[in-house]
């Protein structure tokens, strides 16, 4: 199997257990519709006299240029906490860094920060609605979110989440050293898990769930599904750096064989623009990771292809009851759900950037790690 992003360098360290399979949560200063805004005056008077340690001291592998200060404070204004925060790093992956702030009366948020490119405003945006949806509607174990801003021009200096920390171990930590009956029952976990992420949603159109303008209300109430709305489908760090793609749909679609064909037809239009000049020359820098054995194509072969799959979507025909649309993620892995290492059970579920509002006959995998390839999750 080949290597995959998105493990974290070292293993978490939570000191205060918490857990999200209760819904209930403490008073919200501000609708979580809504980006935190924080002055960057008051943030430099936030604990004025008091050194907060740098990225380099927090062992980071690439500095992001974070205002450590400003972070605190917006964890600090999120919980309407008056304490300095201990910082921690405590873990990053292929898209993402995760800090832990603990406060003096234990209260604890973990700030989650984009280190790619790949999730735009209009992502981050989409990824907060997603979580508050699954989490309020959906009855999913699922991190609250206190506060978040999507401008990478902002007085942190990233784009950031700040969120419930979780309890749980991640089940790639556990697993070593379960005897077969105990993965057996984690593995029980999971189904039911996917289970419920595969439950009927009350949407009508395939792509990625947003705050509606009713969100805006005064007091919202976050299970009701008329908060939310879905929109175009926007594809998350870990198909970009998979499959790349240069165009998307810019409509939701209420067909899956009808998004097929928009995509295949702005892919179609991208790919020749580049290498309709020479439709004969082998193109050579189209794979991420690049193997002698991987085959030579040309663009004459991707037209032909295309035409194929086209023919495919005319013939192809897919029951209504596999049409009802479910959450779905593109990386589905044992590394991205927690479990209580005593019970087994399931107790939240991470990365959510690669979440989206997908048809139901594209739920059905295995994560990613009991896969023999990337392309098994789709066999």
């Amino acid at each position: 199997m080949r290597n995959r992003p998105g493990f974290l360098l070292r293993k978490p360290n939570y000191s205060v257990p918490a857990t999200v399979c209760s819904i209930a949560h403490r008073p919200r200063l501000f609708h979580v519709v809504n980006e935190q805004m924080i002055k960057e005056d008051m943030c430099d008077r936030f604990a004025s006299g008091h050194e907060f340690p740098t990225e380099k001291e927090l062992r980071a592998p690439r500095v992001l240029g974070l205002n450590m200060r400003a972070l605190a404070y917006a964890a600090a204004s999120s919980l309407s906490n008056t304490s300095i925060p201990r910082v921690e790093a405590i873990g990053e992956g292929g898209w993402n860094r995760v800090y832990q702030l603990t406060f003096d009366d234990g209260a604890q948020v973990a700030a989650r920060i984009p280190i790619t490119q790949k999730t735009t405003a209009t992502k981050m945006s989409s990824v907060v609605a997603t979580m508050t949806f699954a989490r309020f509607y959906c009855g999913l174990p699922v991190p609250e979110i206190y506060a978040w801003n999507s401008s990478a021009s902002n007085s942190v200096g990233c784009p950031y989440i700040l969120m419930e920390v979780v309890g749980g171990e991640p089940i790639t930590y556990i697993w070593g050293r379960q005897s077969e009956d105990r993965r057996r029952t984690i593995l029980h976990s999971v189904a039911r898990l996917h289970s419920h992420l595969s439950r009927p949603l009350p949407f009508n159109c395939l792509g990625s769930i947003h705050f509606s303008k009713r969100s805006t209300l005064l007091s919202p109430n976050y299970a009701d599904p008329g908060l939310y709305t879905v929109g175009p489908y926007l594809p998350g760090p870990n198909e970009m750096e998979q499959c790349g793609g240069r165009t998307g749909a810019s409509v939701a679609h209420r067909d899956l064989r009808e998004y097929w064909s928009t995509v295949l037809a702005s892919e179609l239009d991208a790919a020749m623009g580049e290498w309709s000049s020479t439709p004969d020359v082998p193109i050579t820098d189209v794979y991420l990771f690049q193997e002698e054995d991987d085959p030579v194509f040309t663009a004459r072969d991707i037209t032909t292809a295309a035409d194929n799959f086209r023919i495919i979507l005319v013939q192809c025909s897919i029951p209504e009851h596999l049409q009802s649309f479910c959450l779905v993620s593109d990386d589905y892995a044992l590394r991205n759900i927690h479990v209580d290492p005593d019970t087994l059970e399931v107790t939240s579920i991470l990365d959510w950037d690669n979440m989206s509002v997908l048809p139901f006959i594209l739920s059905p995998r295995y994560p990613d790690e009991i896969c023999d390839s990337l392309a098994a999750p789709w066999d």
